[in-house]
């Protein structure tokens, strides 16, 4: 009888990455039934773990759009001072950007979806220890959501959120920019309206 295969650190960061992005995808597949959301050309192919979407714009209506970019952008920024501000080297903090990007990112499409009334559950850590590592590091690494519902209805576990997620982030990374940096999904995508349901 063999051992189970214990995670080296490297599958571990792998399997957290690729469920930020799993969830990225849902989140956003969820939030294009309420608006247009542009996202940005990759800036490099993602070889090992799935590829986070980077979102552009959102727009609810031509009078209500979000600088989805540029707010994330500056609270990376404020992050960054913070650090620096704590006596994190520059280099140090510059290091982080990356894993700040995708939390903020992960951090504002939650708040945006209980908006719209999901309420989005984080499994709670089981010892004291693990309550207070959480809750020091919560803006650092972010939650993990473990289900997504709405009138008290559980539309995704943490397995669909995986599934699906990395179906639908195929598919937003198959988009065809057509030589533009940017392009737009508009509300109500009809692939990313079937793939929610798979």
């Amino acid at each position: 009888m063999s051992k189970s295969h214990k995670l080296t650190s490297k599958e571990k960061f792998i399997k957290w990455r690729n469920y930020q992005s799993s969830q990225e995808s849902v989140f956003l597949a969820i939030i294009n039934q309420y608006c247009d959301i542009t996202i940005h050309k990759p800036v490099k192919k993602a070889l090992v773990t799935l590829q986070f979407v980077q979102i552009d714009e959102l727009s609810f209506s031509p009078t209500d759009t979000i600088n989805f970019s540029k707010l994330v952008q500056n609270l990376v920024k404020q992050r960054l001072e913070y650090e620096v501000s704590i006596g994190v080297l520059p280099k140090t903090a510059m290091r982080r950007s990356e894993n700040y990007r995708f939390t903020i990112t992960l951090n504002l499409l939650v708040d945006l979806l209980s908006e719209f009334r999901y309420v989005l559950n984080t499994k709670p850590p089981v010892s004291k220890k693990a309550k207070e590592a959480v809750r020091n590091e919560k803006d650092t690494i972010g939650e993990t959501i473990h289900s997504i519902a709405k009138d008290g209805i559980i539309l995704f576990g943490k397995q669909a959120i995986e599934r699906t997620g990395r179906l639908i982030s195929c598919y937003l990374n198959s988009i065809e920019y057509g030589g533009l940096m940017v392009t737009t999904i508009y509300k109500n995508d009809k692939n990313l309206a079937k793939l929610l349901t798979c």
